[in-house]
């Protein structure tokens, strides 16, 4: 008779291993690993298996999900990495868990998507009823909403974002309520994007309520910057037009992407520039101007520098873009493969969907 796993991580690598090899020594034979090691580690015989370890098995799964499940039941079978000992609860201090949700810039680049956005859920559902808690409440759900929509959830992110602004109504807070409009439009262009003139009326909004708030000291910084992420969402929302074949798509596009272009040059923070340039390159794209989009895409990396693997990946698809547009099959595999190897390493799944997106022109460009 079989012996059964002792653990779930036992069972959840025993049962991964049958869905993408058809049996643990296939699944062996692909890591270089002796099927008895593969055995000791699904009957739980081994103290505890360590990172780099994991690492490795994680490393013989194609799917960022099944990656992440691995990893999800290690740490419950398990003693946690010191990571996630300072994992907060509900009741620990503001500070504690506004210093965690700060952590996602940190821990998603190490692979921990998933982990975090399950986190940040239960401190959320936590928060949200909790008035006197409203500030750790809306940081916690911003960052809940950005990492729902890298891993391909912004349903969820279209919830969280419009609590958000109803706590920040409720507090007056004129920031709060320019950064929940943006988040509710972002999750409406990504869940919706047959729906993008919701999002553009959304963003139109924001626009409005931007321009006659008048704050001050810090405030005006956050207000500059809010305008500037409108600028770059109207080019996005004039694109995502264009990928639905709306009517309204090259209008759009054609009066939105001069007022971005004009307002890189006085732009400080790297992150805005390459991002701006990352968006003037996609309308660029659109209407033909290959040159100018290659151009913008080369002067956005070179701003940006050392990109997180998100605006990584943002840039390595319109490269990809380009490069089909312009029939430039040389290392077209190479590149989409290592944009997939990416997404995966970091559970980028918004990503992954769109490279797949990609899939059949690539194979119709470069065979």
């Amino acid at each position: 008779m079989e012996r059964l796993p002792s653990t779930e991580f036992g069972r959840t690598l025993r049962a991964l291993a049958r869905e993408e090899y058809g049996n643990q020594a296939a699944y062996a034979r692909r890591l270089s690993i002796d099927p008895s090691r593969i055995t000791q580690l699904v009957r739980g015989l081994d103290e505890r298996p360590t990172y780099p370890l994991i690492e490795t098995l994680m490393g013989g799964f194609a799917l960022a999900e099944s990656k992440q499940r691995l990893y999800e039941a290690w740490l419950a079978s398990y003693a946690p990495s010191p990571l996630d000992q300072a994992t907060p609860e509900p009741w620990d201090s503001d500070e504690q868990i506004q210093h965690f949700a700060w952590q996602m810039y940190v821990l998603v680049p190490a692979g921990r998507s998933l982990s975090v956005f399950q986190s940040l859920q239960r401190l959320w559902r936590a928060l949200e009823p909790d008035p006197r808690r409203f500030r750790s409440a809306l940081l916690v759900g911003r960052t809940l909403c950005e990492i729902s929509y890298d891993l391909d959830r912004p349903l969820v992110g279209f919830g969280v974002s419009q609590r958000m602004l109803r706590i920040a109504q409720s507090a007056s807070d004129a920031e709060w309520m320019a950064m929940s409009w943006w988040l509710e439009s972002l999750a409406v262009r990504l869940s919706y994007p047959d729906q993008i003139d919701r999002a553009d009326r959304l963003l139109g909004h924001l626009a409005s309520f931007l321009s006659d708030w008048n704050p001050t000291g810090v405030g005006k910084s956050k207000r500059a910057e809010m305008i500037q992420a409108v600028k770059r969402d109207a080019v996005l929302i004039g694109w995502t037009a264009e990928s639905q074949r709306k009517e309204s798509a090259q209008s759009m596009i054609g009066h939105r992407v001069q007022p971005l272009q004009d307002s890189i040059p006085s732009l400080e923070n790297p992150l805005s520039v390459g991002l701006a340039y990352e968006a003037v390159a996609r309308a660029q794209l659109l209407v033909g101007s290959f040159d100018d989009a290659a151009e913008s895409l080369a002067a956005g990396q070179a701003a940006m520098g050392n990109a997180s693997p998100q605006n990584q990946l943002k840039f390595l698809i319109s490269e990809l873009r380009l490069r089909l547009a312009t029939n430039e099959h040389r290392h077209l595999w190479d590149r989409y493969s290592a944009g997939l190897d990416l997404a995966d390493a970091h559970g980028l799944v918004h990503y992954r969907h769109r490279l797949r997106g990609l899939q059949l022109d690539i194979e119709r460009v470069a065979g």
